[in-house]
């Protein structure tokens, strides 16, 4: 049981080391949130959905904001909403 638990606790410490955190913020630079994925390429114009469930698509590409009580950035995003089509 031991060994089946410590593989288990290695590929979650495996799979935290590859996550990119973006940072994401809105039309006017306000910052709104962080995105974490393990994927690293993105586009404008891509669209991703939060844990929330909101749909956002990539407006431009942003040089995050640097804080020491924010984790260290793959990059910076500005954001919309996705309406959903009628």
């Amino acid at each position: 049981m031991s060994v089946v638990r410590h593989e288990l606790l290695s590929r979650t410490a495996w799979r935290a080391d590859v996550a990119f955190r973006y940072e994401l913020r809105d039309g006017r630079g306000n910052y709104i949130g962080t995105f974490v994925t393990e994927m690293e390429h993105w586009q404008i114009g891509d669209v991703f959905t939060t844990g929330d469930g909101c749909a956002l698509r990539i407006t431009a590409f942003v040089a995050p904001e640097r804080s020491q009580d924010r984790p260290v950035y793959a990059g910076g995003w500005n954001v919309q909403p996705v309406e959903a089509q009628t």
